[in-house]
């Protein structure tokens, strides 16, 4: 399999421009802040530039706003009748939380766009709208912290099945509200680490406290067939067996098992993989899972690891697609981004890049890019 990104784009607290993010990533500090109001640590998107922020707009959730921002970016790489996938874990947060409070107070003032303005395929459909499509094909994902690269993963099999010529597909999430962190809180996953150079200790083994931080962002791609500069040529999913919601093996099955179908996609062995993205977001076990699975599936040759979320938090349904984000700007500069709490060599080459994500319910994904 080869499918072409033709064009990306993303917006986080690193940036709303290509240029920006890649300047931020080359930093070696973290994007994590104090929030006095949520009484947490978060990583809040950049702001919107002023004159694109019309009135329609401003009456969405925040997360259709994310999306369609980025999806915009890509405008002239959009067709018509394309087909578009966004994947969410929590999809419309702030607004639906505010039409719920609404309602506790006052049933009978419920708005009667509650309704539409909170459904999960809102976020295809008003990207759909900004862009002016006449015949698109949307289809939205929500399957935990994988949302985004099954989107992605969504589009890729649409255009193999010849359904359509390109895709518009990506990941975005806005979780940033009292309720979503607090449901984190009580689950003893939330970072404490206030006033640290590293709020969020992604990737570091072994640590004894879950350091987890929620960010927001969003990130789009354009696939197709045709020639890019870019190409994903794997893909790999899998759900493991597992006990309660919040469960996965200690050796990262799942994610063993996304890695190897992703390779044998590709047509690759594990030494032919230079660098990882991981999803490692901050806890104990999901950081120790799934760089046993690396160390399962790699051996002594272990690619260069990297990832976002000690920068930015883990930003639920978008972080793969943000992963997927990173793993393009690395590929494009052949060069690795500073990686925190890992001792490891920088690699001779650049060329192959595996991209991680894994979520609740014990789904797990991995997608390969290359030239």
């Amino acid at each position: 399999m080869k499918i072409g990104i033709l064009d990306h784009s993303s917006i986080s607290a690193l940036g709303k421009s290509r240029d920006e993010v890649w300047i931020n990533y080359e930093q070696t500090d973290s994007k994590i802040v104090y929030d006095t109001d949520l009484e947490a640590l978060v990583s809040r998107a950049v702001d919107f530039p002023v004159e694109w922020q019309h009135p329609n707009i401003q009456k969405l959730d925040r997360v259709n706003q994310l999306a369609t921002y980025t999806a915009l970016q890509l405008k002239r790489s959009c067709t018509d009748s394309m087909m578009i996938s966004y994947g969410s874990s929590r999809g419309i947060t702030g607004l639906w939380e505010q039409h719920h409070s609404k309602f506790r107070s006052s049933p009978n003032a419920l708005s009667p766009k509650a309704s539409p303005d909170t459904t999960l395929g809102s976020i295809s459909s008003w990207v759909a709208q900004e862009l002016q499509m006449q015949f698109p094909q949307a289809v939205d994902v929500s399957m935990t912290c994988s949302s985004g690269l099954l989107a992605i993963m969504n589009g890729v099999a649409w255009i193999e099945a010849g359904m359509v010529d390109r895709a518009l597909v990506g990941g975005v999430e806005a979780p940033l509200t009292v309720f979503s962190i607090q449901q984190l809180k009580q689950m003893k996953a939330y970072s404490k680490r206030r006033n640290q150079t590293f709020p969020n200790l992604a990737a570091l083994i072994p640590k004894e406290e879950n350091t987890l931080v929620l960010g927001e962002a969003a990130a789009s791609f354009v696939l197709s067939r045709d020639p890019a500069d870019i190409h994903i040529i794997g893909v790999g999913s899998h759900v493991e067996k597992i006990r309660y919601a919040t469960d996965l093996t200690l050796g990262g099955l799942g994610i063993q098992m996304a890695m190897n179908t992703a390779l044998e996609k590709a047509h690759l062995v594990p030494n032919d993989i230079d660098v990882i993205v991981t999803h490692t977001p901050g806890t104990i076990k999901g950081d120790e899972a799934e760089l046993r699975a690396i160390e399962s599936t790699f051996g002594k040759h272990r690619p260069y690891l990297v990832n976002n979320k000690w920068r930015i938090g883990h930003t639920y349904g978008a972080s793969g697609a943000m992963n997927l984000d990173l793993a393009i700007h690395i590929l494009k500069n052949k060069q690795v981004v500073f990686q925190p709490f890992i001792d490891q060599e920088l690699p001779s080459r650049v060329d192959n890049i595996m991209v991680n994500s894994m979520g609740f319910g014990g789904i797990a994904t991995s997608i390969i890019i290359s030239e």
